[in-house]
């Protein structure tokens, strides 16, 4: 799965005119909320990274944060589907349009979205 992931991002990051890697802030905010005791220190960690995350850094993050598998069970079981759905939308939004342009004119209500999901699916799954 980890590859996938990974083959994923990577074709992400090639559409970009240039390199792109995470800041040692998002990433060091993003191990602490899976470093987290509890699922609300997660969410907190998670929706802080949110908040001061780049654009970029805020757009490909959610396949490492949330693995396909996740959402798939998630809505199987009833859990979390309105907030994975309008999620959905917005990133499949981003991939087609490209996500520099997206984030450029989207940035708060896809920030908002992933906000949502993340205290929904934390929460379902304490």
């Amino acid at each position: 799965m980890k590859k996938m992931i990974l083959v994923f991002l990577v074709m992400l990051i090639s559409q970009a005119s240039y390199g792109f890697e995470f800041s040692d802030k998002f990433k060091s905010l993003v191990d602490g909320a899976f470093k987290a005791a509890t699922y609300q220190a997660r969410i907190s960690q998670l929706q802080l990274a949110i908040t001061e995350g780049s654009d970029e850094e805020v757009f490909l993050i959610p396949p490492l944060i949330f693995p396909s598998n996740v959402l798939k069970k998630s809505k199987r079981n009833g859990l979390c589907e309105s907030e994975i759905d309008s999620f959905m939308l917005k990133f499949k939004a981003g991939l087609d349009t490209g996500y520099d342009q997206y984030m450029a004119n989207n940035s708060e209500p896809y920030r908002l979205s992933l906000n949502q999901l993340i205290d929904c699916i934390h929460t379902a799954y304490k």
